[in-house]
């Protein structure tokens, strides 16, 4: 069996590596490796034995696709990674792999591990994304331009005032991402969340495991309390709905009616004057996609008890397709941005005829705006 791969309008290179097979069990592999490391540190497990399991594991050469089909006939794919570590470990060394974790450990901490790394593939197109924005709005501060609200003339404006809103939201959705990248927490509860087959030695395990991994250390375990998730999930969503919103915009503009951007366009099979702005359009879609699947996690049932049923799964599938679109919907307003081309002659033809603005108040307006980032 081949899990499917995702249509690329819809996801990054990058982003379909870090959500790939083969690095969902890799990190679920330096996981166990460090879970052993942080318990032999506090004395719980053989220091012979951590090293055992950390050759294993760096070893460790099964099919990354077939051990997670496994996993739904197991119940989790953790059951047949074990199986296959116990089976170059000897005796001896084997007790002491998981030593008093659970499935959910590993598969949570695998989970935030690629959580961090997808934030990171995401944050450079955000980042240049804000700066081209930046950029515009301050070069066209006093560039009139006719304002438009329910789609229709309303009161004159500047270019780059409305680009100046477009900035306020990615540079936020941006500054959102990182904020939550540098609170992403570890999981480890045993199997019930409260870690008693450690006993005393709980608090500093799950202190030196966290440091090993580069994550933060919380309170108490978060199985069922999955606000972490959804946290990630939430400021991706609004990612790319900030995306989605310059995206709408850039295509209004662009159109021939209007004329007031030139973007790059794509050709039409039977239409070959267009100019279809495909950055714009592939934009557009996945932010809608995000939005549709991260309300999978922002909406999702509670979970039960000491461990979701269902619930939890279902972010196996939601969390990477959240990563995927909202990275594609980042990447297209990035190369959108790029190569937008204002026109402020066709800017200033629209608005002659209607009330005249002070320009120079809006200008200023924007510098007040732009100034949060100088």
């Amino acid at each position: 069996m081949t899990l499917p791969t995702f249509d690329p309008g819809f996801t990054t290179a990058r982003m379909t590596d870090v959500f790939s097979a083969p690095r969902r069990i890799a990190t679920m592999l330096g996981v166990e490796r460090a879970l052993a490391a942080a318990q032999a540190a506090a004395g719980l497990v053989p220091e012979e034995a951590a090293a055992a399991i950390a050759r294993a594991c760096e070893s460790f050469g099964d099919d990354a696709e077939a051990l997670l089909v496994a996993g739904w006939e197991a119940g989790t794919a953790v059951v047949p990674l074990l199986d296959g570590l116990r089976a170059v470990l000897g005796p001896e060394d084997s007790r002491w792999l998981h030593f008093g974790a659970t499935t959910q450990d590993i598969v949570d901490t695998a989970l935030v591990l690629q959580a961090r790394d997808g934030l990171d593939a995401i944050a450079p197109d955000l980042e240049r994304a804000a700066s081209r924005c930046w950029t515009l709005a301050t070069f066209h501060r006093a560039t009139a331009a006719q304002g438009r609200t329910f789609l229709q003339s309303a009161l004159p404006t500047t270019f780059g005032h409305r680009v100046a809103g477009w900035w306020v939201a990615v540079d936020r959705a941006a500054k959102r991402l990182a904020a939550v990248r540098a609170t992403l927490p570890l999981q480890l509860g045993g199997p019930v969340g409260h870690l008693a087959a450690i006993g005393a030695a709980a608090v500093p395990v799950r202190a030196e495991m966290a440091r090993l991994l580069g994550l933060t250390a919380p309170a108490v375990a978060w199985h069922t309390d999955r606000q972490p998730v959804r946290d990630v999930v939430s400021a991706l969503a609004e990612a790319a709905s900030a995306a989605a919103k310059i995206a709408l915009d850039v295509a209004l503009l662009a159109q021939p009616e209007i004329a007031e951007v030139k973007v790059r366009g794509g050709g039409s099979s039977s239409m070959p004057h267009k100019a279809n702005p495909v950055d714009a359009m592939r934009a557009l879609a996945a932010a809608e996609a995000c939005g549709g699947v991260a309300g999978i996690v922002t909406r999702g049932a509670p979970q039960a008890l000491e461990r979701g049923l269902g619930a939890w799964h279902a972010e196996a599938f939601a969390v990477p397709l959240v990563f995927q679109t909202a990275a594609a919907a980042a990447e297209a307003i990035e190369r959108c941005l790029e190569g937008l081309e204002p026109d402020p002659a066709r800017m200033a033809a629209h608005v002659r005829g209607t009330p005249p603005a002070d320009l120079e108040a809006i200008a200023l307006e924007v510098d007040r705006v732009l100034g949060t980032r100088r």
